[in-house]
C-alpha cells in the first residue's frame, strides 16, 4: 500500500508539467511576431477568398480597351475590323481611249481603222443622214455602214465574227484569215475577241 502513493503522485506531477508546457507554448505563439504575422496572412487570404466567392450585384467587371465594349448586363463584345473584299473595278470600253493605237480597244486594228471608226461616230452623232464617207481613211472599202476587213485569228474566229454581224466572204483555215464585211460600229467588239490577233482593212485598188 505504501508503494502506490508515490507512483500516483509522480503521475500527477508529470501530467501537471505537460499541461504547463502546452500552456507555455500557446502563450508563446500569441506573443511571437512570426506566428502573429502568419496568422494575419491566413486571415487576409480567407477574407479575399470570401469576397471572391460573393457575386457582384452590378455584374462582371471588364478592363476597358479600344477593341472591347463593356455593358453592365452583357458580356464584352469584340467587334473585328472587316476589310473590304470587293473586286477591283474594270475599265469599260469607252470612246475616250479609242484613239490609243498601242493600248486602246482598237490596238489590234491599227491607225486607219481607228480613224475610220472616229469618223463614223461623228457621222452618227450628226444624224447619220446620207452616205457615210471617211475623210481620214478614204481608201478603205466601205459598203453602206460596214467595212471590208481581213481578220487573222485562231479557230472559231469566223463564228465569233458572224455573231457580231459580219458577212463572211472567205475563210482560209490554212492562214487563219477571215474576210468579210463587218458593221463599223462593231469594230471595238471584234478587236476585243480573244481569238483575234490582227485586223486589217481592205483598200480600194489604186489607179495607175
Amino acid at each position: 500500500m505504501r508503494n502506490k502513493r508515490p507512483t500516483r503522485n509522480v503521475r500527477f506531477q508529470l501530467e501537471s508539467m505537460e499541461e504547463r508546457a502546452v500552456t507555455s507554448s500557446i502563450s508563446f505563439s500569441q506573443f511571437s511576431p512570426t506566428v502573429a504575422m502568419a496568422a494575419a496572412r491566413t486571415s487576409a487570404q480567407r477574407a479575399a477568398a470570401l469576397r471572391a466567392a460573393t457575386p457582384n450585384r452590378f455584374g462582371p467587371v471588364f478592363a476597358a480597351s479600344s477593341a472591347i465594349r463593356v455593358n453592365s448586363t452583357r458580356a464584352a463584345v469584340v467587334r473585328p475590323v472587316l476589310q473590304s473584299t470587293a473586286p477591283p473595278s474594270r475599265t469599260a470600253v469607252s470612246d475616250t481611249n479609242i484613239s490609243d493605237v498601242k493600248n486602246g480597244p482598237l490596238a489590234k486594228a491599227g491607225q486607219e481603222l481607228i480613224d475610220l471608226y472616229l469618223d463614223y461616230q461623228a457621222f452618227v452623232q450628226a444624224g447619220g443622214q446620207g452616205t457615210f464617207r471617211s475623210t481620214h481613211a478614204p481608201s478603205i472599202q466601205v459598203v453602206g455602214n460596214s467595212v471590208r476587213l481581213d481578220v487573222k485569228g485562231a479557230s472559231g474566229t469566223a463564228s465569233a465574227l458572224a455573231g457580231l454581224g459580219m458577212k463572211i466572204e472567205s475563210n482560209d483555215p490554212r492562214t487563219g484569215i477571215v474576210e468579210g464585211l463587218l458593221p463599223i460600229a462593231e469594230l471595238p467588239n471584234a478587236a476585243q475577241l480573244s481569238q483575234v490577233t490582227m485586223i486589217r482593212p481592205v483598200h480600194y485598188p489604186r489607179m495607175r
